[in-house]
């Protein structure tokens, strides 16, 4: 009876730590370094700028750019109110 109630909540914490995992730089970037082909998308954005390949890097940033917003649109949307 508690989780469909607590259902909204959940889906923002995890679309919130989502988030906040997609842009995590320094911590991955101290731990892991920069591994090759095991990365985080913000680990290869640093590394196709770094290297010089500003097109990837535009990608890259746009994918990012389209998931945040996808996630705030998200959210967004369990604040509304829908009657059943």
């Amino acid at each position: 009876m508690t989780l469909p109630l607590a259902r909204r909540g959940i889906v923002a914490g995890v679309a919130m730590a989502f988030g906040r995992a997609l842009g995590d730089f320094g911590a991955t970037m101290i731990v892991s370094g920069s591994v090759p082909m095991a990365t985080t998308m913000p680990i290869a954005l640093y590394n196709a700028v770094f290297f010089g390949s500003h097109e990837q890097a535009l990608v890259l940033a746009f994918v990012q750019l389209a998931v945040a917003f996808a996630i705030l649109f998200g959210v967004s949307r369990l604040g509304k109110v829908r009657p059943w």
